[in-house]
C-alpha cells in the first residue's frame, strides 16, 4: 500500500512538472529573439536596408541578396540549435522554479510564500448568498488545497463565507456551519482547506450584513495535498 502510494505521489509530480514544460519551454525559447534590443536592432537594419536599396546599383543590390540569404540561412541554424537547446533546458527550469515555490513534505506541497489567487470586493450587503468563480492556478487538479482569506478592512462578524471546488451551487445558503462546510469570518489569517475538481476551478461564497462598508478580500494559496483524504485537515478560523 506504502508503495503504491509513492508511485502515485511520483506520478503526480511527473505530470506537475510536465504541464509546465511547454510553457517554460516557450519562454526560454522567445526570450532572445523577440526582446526589446533584438527588436530595435531588426528594424535598425530593415530600415538601414531600405534606404541602401533607394540608390545603389544592380550590382549593389544582388550582393545585399546574397548577403540577406546567408543571414537568414544562419539565423535559421541557430534558431533550430536554440529550439533544441530550449526543449533541454525546459525540464530544468520547471524542477528549479518549482524548487523556489515550495518543497515537497511527503505527499504534501508547502508554499514557500503564500501565492496569491484572487481578488474579491465586497459591497453593501443584502443578507442573501452571493457567488464568485475563482481558479487556483499553481495547485494541482484533485488536489485538496488550503486557502487563506485576509479582509480589508477587518470584516469580522460582518461577513460569512464558504469555499468550495466547483461551479456556483445554487442552493448553497450560507446560515449556519455544516457539517461538510466549514463557514468563516473573514479575519486576517482565516482559512480553509477543500477539493479542487480537475479544471481547479473553485466559487467563493459570500454573505455580508447590511450597512457593511465595502470590503476587499485577498485570498492565498498556502499548500496542496495530493491524495484522497489528508487526515491532518483542521479547519481553523
Amino acid at each position: 500500500m506504502a508503495r503504491a502510494r509513492s508511485v502515485r505521489l511520483l506520478i503526480a509530480k511527473a505530470l506537475r512538472y510536465a504541464r509546465r514544460i511547454p510553457t517554460a519551454f516557450f519562454k526560454e525559447f522567445i526570450e532572445p529573439i523577440f526582446n526589446s534590443g533584438q527588436i530595435l536592432t531588426f528594424s535598425a537594419a530593415v530600415i538601414g536596408l531600405a534606404l541602401f536599396l533607394q540608390t545603389a546599383s544592380p550590382t549593389d543590390r544582388d550582393a545585399q541578396a546574397d548577403s540577406w540569404a546567408l543571414s537568414i540561412q544562419a539565423f535559421g541554424i541557430v534558431l533550430i540549435g536554440w529550439a533544441l537547446i530550449s526543449l533541454i533546458r525546459a525540464p530544468l527550469i520547471v524542477i528549479r522554479d518549482d524548487n523556489r515555490r515550495g518543497r515537497w513534505h511527503g505527499h504534501r506541497f508547502i508554499y514557500h510564500e503564500p501565492f496569491f489567487v484572487s481578488t474579491v470586493r465586497i459591497g453593501d450587503g443584502d443578507g442573501e448568498t452571493h457567488t464568485y468563480p475563482i481558479i487556483v492556478e499553481d495547485a494541482e487538479p484533485n488536489s485538496f488545497v488550503y486557502v487563506s482569506v485576509d479582509a480589508t478592512p477587518n470584516a469580522s462578524n460582518r461577513i460569512r463565507l464558504i469555499l468550495a471546488g466547483g461551479p456556483a451551487n445554487g442552493a448553497v445558503k450560507i446560515e449556519h456551519p455544516t457539517d461538510n462546510r466549514f463557514v468563516f469570518g473573514a479575519n486576517p489569517g482565516a482559512h480553509i482547506g477543500f477539493r479542487l475538481p480537475p479544471n481547479r476551478r473553485a466559487t467563493l461564497y459570500v454573505s455580508s450584513l447590511p450597512s457593511t462598508v465595502p470590503i476587499v478580500l485577498r485570498l492565498y494559496c498556502h499548500s496542496l495535498f495530493i491524495g484522497k483524504n489528508d487526515e491532518s485537515y483542521e479547519p481553523m478560523g
